[in-house]
């Protein structure tokens, strides 16, 4: 198992943990695949989120798109606050 811990915001903490894939307790023949373990607590609670590897992979791909397009949003919010406040 391998852990990664941050702090940022109103989160108190991310937690990513990977688990092996492995025989169950109760049946050995049953095997649970590989997963990623993601807990977040903040202020108003907690969440706990689980990703097979290939949902992983693909909110990996798809992460860099989406601050892209966050940070596109933010900058385009100041500049037109920079315009209305110049026109003012």
């Amino acid at each position: 198992m391998s852990f990664i811990t941050t702090h940022t915001g109103l989160s108190h903490g991310i937690d990513a943990t990977y688990s092996e894939s492995r025989p169950t307790r109760h049946d050995p023949t049953t095997i649970v695949p590989a997963y990623i373990r993601v807990e977040f607590v903040t202020d108003y609670g907690s969440a706990t989120l689980h990703l097979t590897m290939e949902d992983a992979r693909v909110l990996a791909e798809q992460l860099p798109g989406l601050l892209m397009a966050h940070d596109a949003a933010e900058h385009a919010a100041r500049e037109q606050a920079a315009a209305i406040a110049e026109a003012a």
